[in-house]
């Protein structure tokens, strides 16, 4: 399960398919092609590959006069793994796949990212003063911490998120701590 999961999380496309299924609860293929930048035929590809995987439900089904809709849903106990186990699968990836993971993370999140703000221009005064009402329970931080202290904050939030009670999941978080090289990253994306 592990390795199936660690093999889709380095595919660029499912790990897109899998943010906005996140976002959106469910979708067509018709839909996601708005936001993915590649063929129908390849994210029908991708998709019949992540219901053989059972990472994705078998599709809803509605008939809408002559014309068929089928809406794509994830199986969101596929995702319910031991963050300890995925932690010693990630070690024994070699560089390449570590690489690949993360590319096609950081990928997904710059396409949800952009959903969001093309969803914010579209707001209402209405919308924006509801936002604001609910300003106290917004977080934005960025910042860097020392590898010891990002592990104590790693530890922190998985145990937080693991007493919250599930509710209606309106509110989006993306929790990155990440172990950047000890490199230079600068001359990289300076140029």
């Amino acid at each position: 399960m592990y390795n199936k999961l660690l093999n889709t999380f380095r595919s660029e496309i499912k790990t897109k398919i899998i943010t906005l299924l996140i976002k959106y609860q469910k979708m067509t293929v018709t839909q996601m092609a708005r936001y993915i930048n590649t063929t129908r035929s390849n994210l029908y590809q991708n998709i019949s590959e992540m219901l053989k995987e059972n990472l994705v439900l078998p599709p809803e089904v509605i008939v809408k006069k002559n014309y068929v809709e089928k809406y794509y849903r994830l199986n969101t106990e596929a995702f319910n793994v031991s963050q300890k186990i995925m932690v010693e699968e990630l070690l024994r990836l070699g560089n390449k796949e570590i690489k690949d993971m993360l590319k096609s993370f950081f990928m997904a999140q710059a396409l949800l990212l952009n959903v969001l703000a093309v969803e914010i221009d579209s707001y209402t005064d209405e919308d924006i003063t509801n936002i604001k009402n609910n300003f106290d329970s917004i977080l934005t931080t960025f910042g860097s911490l020392s590898n010891e202290n990002a592990k104590i904050l790693a530890e922190k939030i998985t145990e937080i998120l693991g007493e919250l009670p599930d509710g209606d999941e309106q509110n989006i978080f993306l929790f990155l701590i990440f172990p950047f090289a000890n490199t230079n990253l600068g001359k990289y994306i300076l140029k």
